[in-house]
């Protein structure tokens, strides 16, 4: 029998799976992982329409808060989506490739959100965010010309 958080995790490879076809992108590379690691040169060579991840993380308990004695506990999910923008990511060229990519993330997102499982309920999604609170997102264009956006889908489950 599998884990709860791996059900959870295989669900959601199989949601975006189905749902790929109706992305504005759709011939990244899907990869469900506990440890996710491409090497730029991998990521450009490899995987030139892009790479996402599903990883899954682990998952807390939470105090109960009902007279039923019901407690539950949360899975988190987290999402990376990488992509070498081969244009300057200044240029008309890649502000549309950057485009096609957030319209992409946020396609997943709205897909994690949707996600129905059996035993679990969507709870909250949270970008990832540097220590000032801004999201983590595009830090990589900076840098190497990547396109990096990261979230987490949180989703509880009511433990008997």
């Amino acid at each position: 029998m599998a884990s709860m958080l791996a059900t959870l995790r295989d669900g959601l490879e199989t949601a975006i799976n189905a749902a790929k076809p109706t992305y504005v992108v759709t011939n990244f590379t899907l990869e469900a992982a506990w440890v996710p690691r491409e090497t730029l040169e991998g990521l450009a060579t490899d995987f030139p329409n892009g790479k996402v991840y599903i990883i899954g993380m682990a998952a807390d308990d939470e105090p109960n808060q009902s007279r039923t004695n019901l407690c539950k506990k949360t899975f988190p999910v987290s999402i990376g989506i990488q992509k070498v923008i081969n244009e300057n990511p200044e240029s008309v060229a890649g502000k549309t490739a950057i485009d096609l990519y957030v319209e992409l993330e946020e396609q997943i997102r709205e897909t994690c959100r949707k996600h129905d499982p059996d035993n679990f309920s969507w709870l909250r999604t949270e970008s990832l965010k540097d220590e000032d609170g801004t999201p983590f997102s595009f830090m990589g264009l900076r840098e190497a010309n990547i396109f990096e956006a990261y979230f987490t889908a949180y989703f509880q489950r009511v433990l008997q």
